[in-house]
């Protein structure tokens, strides 16, 4: 902790002017003059009175030169933490308020919820400060807006009594380094910062994070809202819809030996409930049946948090994906994408690419033996935001394929096809990209002939343990998908086995940047394709546009959003970010590796204010006052005495 700290630290860049006083003194020193005298007591008495001359001036140079002292540290604005009497140096009580109102802080506890707590917490302590305080207040929640900056109690507590519970995910580390930019450049150093907060497992981003030293040195408190016990909320762990099954998966979490109804309810109307049981630890899973159309939401009985009592989904109307698949004749993809016609699937086949039929797709399938006058067209397409799947047919022309492989990822090529006697078996790869499929629904595929390629970027699904099958290409706007070993029965016969239409669906999915209109809250809907979007409470989202020009809408609210998609009304569905509903505590390990090497401690006491600076402007000003009362003495007596001769000739003789 700093025992002093300056307000305005840069004036001390001033101090060697209060040597100024000596400066002037040492070029104005008149040197003794040698003047001849008559008699050894006119150098006595001529010597006394020398002395006392000198004495005077001394004085006076000391008092100048702390004066100007004085004035340089009151520009400087001093404070110090010791206990002073107030009418010597009255407390200047600086501090940083973050109120966390993040979705969890939404729980109930007795007959209020965690941030209304909060709020009255910190209005207490607000109303116990000095009107000479200045208070910061910031919000927890993602974003961190700032209420106000170090503005009076009475504005501050006007900005408390405002705050309002959001949806958005908990940030109080960024809360606090907003918090330390605002203490640091107002010259605020050592000052306090107040957390208000439910203090949940993830709320400073999750256990591996660490807090950055704070510039402003300020001591963080912890001011925990409500008891410290988690709370009785079920949790939305995972919610998975199978377009192909018609099903719904659902794995969560609530207390241990709660029971829980859930409720599917579609437009308006429940179409079914069942109840679930958790397991000793909680785990709980159920399977719902479900059309993947209208605007349905899963809904749990009543608990603590009532705000992600609903879990909103996305209407597989709005997961209907346009395919243009790009070939010379009919085959088994043609016949794949017509079986998956009832997953949303709307197939467009062609020999050529035209602008027309890039406008009107969502995923290209390049499968031709030639891309000869398409190669710019497939690249624009993926630039623009589509999905391209790349499967080289066993007669493709691999120049045209490997030009555009070099567009995509510079030193991508295929090198030439297999040779291996014996077929290759497939497998996984890395990641956990295909949901509910595992090496073992692959393991009766054969695959006689595939593309080599250097392997270099991670492979989706593996050739005989080592020889990549499936890669992904990020662009950043698009997607691409390189598919090495064919469908055809010439090197492959995926095309027999039930597990391709999963793994082609998926793979596709994957690559339709827009398939997956799940959001949650705190994101940021950027699509290009999408306009006008409307909040779950009837009002327009307001666009932010950045340095680029594109504009994104920011969620806010869970719910259903509607918007503008290629001319076609859709509906979004949105939801709160998974962490909020997990109201496991942060525990004190936890939060000292997170701190690192600040300053901080739990606040047991909501009205205990952390003790302030003392300012030091009053002492300051006083001894001021009392140098410039003695140094005008001191001028005035020198002034006397510079007017008396040093003796009288007639005395002497």
């Amino acid at each position: 902790m700093n025992f002093i700290s300056f307000q305005n630290p840069a004036a001390l860049f001033f101090l060697p002017l209060a040597a100024l006083p000596l400066v002037i003194h040492l070029l104005w020193h008149n040197k003794a003059k040698v003047i001849p005298f008559p008699s050894i007591i006119l150098l006595r008495s001529t010597h006394t009175k020398t002395w006392k001359r000198s004495r005077l001036q001394e004085w006076l140079l000391l008092v100048r030169t702390i004066i100007l002292l004085l004035l340089v540290l009151l520009m400087a604005g001093p404070s110090v933490k010791v206990d002073l009497p107030p009418w010597m140096a009255p407390r200047e009580t600086v501090l940083a308020m973050v109120i966390d109102n993040s979705a969890s802080m939404s729980t109930i506890e007795g007959d209020s919820s965690l941030l209304s707590q909060a709020r009255s917490s910190a209005l207490k302590m607000v109303f116990t400060l000095s009107p000479d305080s200045r208070v910061a207040v910031i919000c927890g929640s993602q974003g961190n807006k700032i209420l106000c900056g170090l503005a009076g109690p009475a504005e501050a507590a006007r900005q408390i009594r405002s705050i309002e519970q959001t949806d958005l995910g908990t940030d109080l580390a960024g809360a606090v380094l907003k918090a330390d930019d605002l203490l640091f450049y107002a010259g605020r150093t050592g000052a306090s910062t107040l957390i208000f907060s439910d203090f949940r497992k993830n709320c400073f981003g999750g256990p591996a994070s660490l807090l950055p030293v704070l510039k402003a040195t300020a001591r963080l408190s912890l001011v925990p809202s409500g008891r410290e016990m988690i709370g009785k909320n079920l949790e939305w762990r995972s919610v998975k819809f199978y377009s192909l099954k018609k099903r719904l998966i659902i794995q969560g979490k609530t207390a241990r030996g709660l029971k829980q109804s859930l409720s599917l309810v579609k437009d308006g109307r429940t179409v079914y409930q069942t109840r679930v049981g958790p397991d000793s630890a909680g785990y709980f899973s159920a399977s719902l049946g479900w059309d993947g159309r209208g605007s349905s939401f899963l809904e749990c009985s009543g608990d603590d948090m009532p705000l992600d009592d609903r879990y909103y989904l996305s209407s597989s109307n709005n997961d209907s994906i346009n395919v243009l698949l790009i070939t010379e004749g009919s085959g088994i993809l043609k016949q794949a994408f017509t079986a998956l016609s009832a997953a949303g699937y709307q197939l467009n086949i062609q020999s050529r690419l035209t602008p027309e039929d890039i406008a009107a797709s969502d995923l290209i399938v390049a499968a031709g033996r030639s891309l000869s006058g398409i190669k710019n067209g497939l690249l624009e397409a993926v630039n623009s935001g589509k999905g391209l799947l790349i499967i080289p047919p066993e007669k493709a022309g691999i120049d045209d394929y490997n030009h555009l492989l070099s567009s995509l990822s510079p030193g991508l090529r295929i090198t030439g096809i297999s040779e291996d006697p014996l077929p290759g078996a497939l497998e996984l790869g890395s990641g956990d990209y295909f949901q509910d499929i595992s090496t073992r629904d692959l393991r009766h595929i054969s695959v006689y002939k595939y593309w080599r390629i250097p392997a270099r970027l991670p492979a989706l699904l593996i050739i005989g343990h080592k020889f990549p099958g499936l890669m992904m290409i990020d662009q950043g706007s698009g997607k691409a998908g390189l598919w090495l070993f064919g469908t055809e029965p010439g090197m492959t016969d995926i095309g027999f086995h039930p597990a391709f239409l999963a793994l082609l669906n998926q793979t596709c999915r994957g690559l339709v940047r827009s398939a997956d209109l799940g959001y949650i809250t705190g994101q940021f809907l950027s699509d290009p394709d999408i306009s006008e979007p409307t909040a779950p409470d009837g009002k327009k989202v307001p666009g932010l546009a950045d340095v680029r020009g594109r504009v994104k809408w920011l969620l806010e609210k869970a719910g259903f959003y509607s918007a503008l998609k290629n001319k076609l009304w859709q509906t979004l569905a949105v939801n709160i970010p998974p962490d909020e509903s997990d109201l496991t505590m942060l525990e004190d390990d936890g939060l000292t590796r997170i701190m690192g090497k600040n300053q901080w401690s739990r606040q047991i006491s909501p009205e205990k204010i952390p003790a302030g600076q003392r300012g030091l402007n009053n002492i300051l000003l006083f001894l001021t006052g009392l140098l410039l009362m003695m140094e005008l003495v001191l001028r005035s007596k020198l002034k006397i005495f510079l007017k008396k001769p040093l003796t009288t000739w007639w005395k002497i003789w």
